[in-house]
């Protein structure tokens, strides 16, 4: 068995921890890459579907009005709103958490 001497020990403990920073580091990078990676779909997922609802709504307004449009909206909202009021009102969301 050899003894090491303190500065050996020294040399060796920092050598280790350089390699605890690194491989944290590189795990850093390799969150932020993934983060970087979804976030590149979700603004191409945005440019593709932002026109087309735009087209959409243009046809939509020319061919029903503003005021049949407005009404089918609120409509939908009102039915939307009470469905997510109905789950929290009867904690239907608790098991959907975990």
């Amino acid at each position: 068995r050899i003894s090491r001497t303190t500065t050996e020990r020294l040399a060796l403990s920092g050598s280790e921890n350089l390699h605890n920073r690194t491989s944290r580091k590189h795990l850093k990078d390799k969150r932020i890459s993934r983060y970087l990676s979804v976030y590149r779909e979700s603004v191409v997922g945005m440019g593709l579907v932002n026109p087309l609802a735009t087209f959409l709504g243009m046809s939509l307004i020319n061919k029903l009005g503003r005021k049949t449009l407005m009404l089918i909206a609120s409509v939908v909202m009102m039915v939307a709103l009470s469905g997510v009021a109905w789950v929290f009102v009867t904690n239907a969301h608790q098991g959907l958490l975990r």
